[in-house]
């Protein structure tokens, strides 16, 4: 399949790339707008995704790992500078994260770049309508972001086990598979946490 969209000398947009245009800018725009109306400040909204973006990308942004590394690292130290609640902030940015990668993976379908990417896909879109719904419901935010990283692993394993082309290093280690696990396990890891704080502050009463 053609993947050129347009292309003017050497000036070329491709199905693929500008999907990815489009879910990361969605994603963005998203996680600014939720975070106005939870009544952060929209300058240091926009400054946080700047860094984030940045730091997801030299953390290795071409796979998960990056991201969630980069990115999580940014997002925790910039919410502890403004004296923000850490878990409430990758609350939202989980919710867009999860609308982002939606579209993105539809974009990857209609790019013919991953077989079966609808899959993904639709497990992103009904991650992002629950988180929302936890969200819209004022439950805890860890639950949350608990729910992402949890949810997130399985998906990004599936993902991952569609491609033809697998994310392996020269050693033989899928960087992809391991992303997975740990995003799994840091989630299942901080909800026992939540679980946990929860039973002993009743304990304590």
């Amino acid at each position: 399949m053609n993947d050129i969209i347009f292309q003017l000398g050497p000036f070329t947009i491709y199905t693929l790339g500008l999907s990815l245009a489009v879910s990361y800018l969605a994603g963005i725009f998203y996680f600014w707008r939720r975070g106005r109306q939870e009544g952060f400040p929209s300058d240091s909204l926009l400054d946080l995704t700047f860094l984030a973006s940045l730091f997801g990308l030299l953390g290795g942004g071409v796979f998960w790992a990056g991201i969630i590394l980069g990115g999580g690292l940014t997002l925790l130290i910039f919410s502890r500078l403004k004296g923000w609640s850490p878990l409430r902030v990758a609350a939202l940015a989980s919710l867009a994260l999860s609308l982002g990668q939606a579209l993105g993976f539809l974009g990857a379908e209609a790019a013919k770049y991953l077989p079966f990417a609808f899959y993904p896909a639709f497990g992103y879109f009904f991650l992002w309508l629950t988180i929302r719904f936890l969200i819209n419901r004022k439950v805890e935010p860890g639950y949350a972001v608990s729910l992402y990283l949890i949810a997130s692993g399985g998906l990004i394993y599936l993902a991952e086990w569609l491609r033809p082309l697998k994310a392996v290093l020269e050693s033989g280690w899928n960087l992809n598979y391991s992303t997975a696990g740990i995003s799994a396990l840091l989630g299942l890891v901080l909800l026992v946490f939540l679980v946990a704080r929860k039973t002993l502050f009743r304990v304590k009463r």
